[in-house]
C-alpha cells in the first residue's frame, strides 16, 4: 500500500508540475500575444494619422492659389516638415551682434560708439555716455542730434532680422536742435 500510494502521488505531483508549466507558458504567449496585438493598433493608428495628415494636407494644397501650390512644391518633404516645424516652434534668434563684448560696469551700453540709423535718420553716431544716457551725432550734417536719458531700441534686419522697423531712440530728449542742420550761411554784410 506505501508504494502505490508514493506512485500514485508521484503520478498526480508530475502531472500538476507539467499542468503549471504548459500554463504558465501558455500566460507567457498570451501576455506576448497582447503586447504584439496592441502594438499593431498602435502603429496601425500612427499610420492612419500620417496617411490622413498627408491626405489632408493634399486637400488643401488643391484649394490654394497657383503661387501657393508652386511655392509649396519647390520644397523637399524634408525642406517642408523643416520649415511647419519652426513656423509652429519659433525658433529664438541669437545675437550675433554682440560679437563677444563685454560688459563693463558703470559703462552703459557697450560698444560705447557705434554708427547705426537713428528716428528715421541715416548715417548717426550713437555714443553712450553712460548708463542710459545717450548722445546722437549725425555725420550727414555734422551735427549733434539729441542728447537724451533712455536708450535705443535696436530693432531693424542688422539687429534682430526683422524687416520693416529701424532703430529709434526711447526717453526724455534733454537737448535737441530745432533745425535740422546746425550749420548755416550768413552773408556779411555790405557783400
Amino acid at each position: 500500500m506505501g508504494s502505490r500510494s508514493a506512485i500514485f502521488l508521484t503520478t498526480v505531483d508530475l502531472h500538476f508540475v507539467n499542468w503549471a508549466v504548459r500554463g504558465s507558458v501558455g500566460s507567457e504567449m498570451n501576455s506576448r500575444d497582447r503586447v504584439k496585438k496592441r502594438l499593431g493598433i498602435f502603429g496601425a493608428a500612427i499610420l492612419a494619422i500620417g496617411i490622413g495628415l498627408v491626405v489632408g494636407f493634399r486637400v488643401w494644397l488643391e484649394r490654394q492659389p497657383n503661387e501657393t501650390r508652386l511655392a509649396v512644391e519647390a520644397f523637399s518633404a524634408i525642406e517642408l516638415a523643416s520649415l511647419i516645424y519652426t513656423t509652429v516652434h519659433s525658433v529664438p534668434i541669437d545675437d550675433h551682434a554682440k560679437f563677444g563684448r563685454r560688459e563693463y560696469p558703470g559703462r552703459g551700453h557697450s560698444p560705447w560708439v557705434l554708427r547705426s540709423s537713428l528716428d528715421g535718420r541715416p548715417r548717426m553716431l550713437l555714443v553712450a555716455l553712460a548708463p542710459e544716457l545717450w548722445l546722437a551725432y549725425s555725420t550727414e550734417t555734422a551735427s549733434i542730434h539729441q542728447l537724451w536719458r533712455g536708450d535705443v531700441d535696436f530693432t531693424g534686419p542688422v539687429y534682430d532680422a526683422r524687416q520693416g522697423p529701424e532703430p529709434m531712440s526711447r526717453g526724455a530728449a534733454w537737448w535737441r536742435p530745432e533745425a535740422a542742420t546746425a550749420w548755416q550761411v550768413e552773408a556779411a554784410e555790405g557783400a
